[in-house]
């Protein structure tokens, strides 16, 4: 069964995704600097990374709209 997410899970989630994205950045980063930006670690690193972006980025945009949406209540709604 489907349950929407409460604009509070959102707030969550975002959060999360937030903090991943950032983590990610990090390892990508760690790894180039260690391994150079050729090596197939620090290929498939950054490549993880820019497409949990996109992701990271839907999910804030969502969030902000969310939260500016004054019609939204409190209440659960299809995310």
């Amino acid at each position: 069964m489907r349950a929407p997410l409460s604009r509070n899970e959102i707030e969550i989630l975002n959060r999360h995704v937030a903090t991943l994205a950032h983590q990610l950045a990090e390892i990508g980063s760690l790894l180039e600097s260690r391994l150079g930006d050729t090596n197939e670690f620090t290929v498939c690193a950054k490549s993880a990374q820019r497409e949990f972006a996109r992701f990271a980025d839907r999910v804030r945009r969502h969030a902000t709209l969310n939260r500016d949406d004054p019609r939204q209540s409190s209440e659960s709604r299809p995310a």
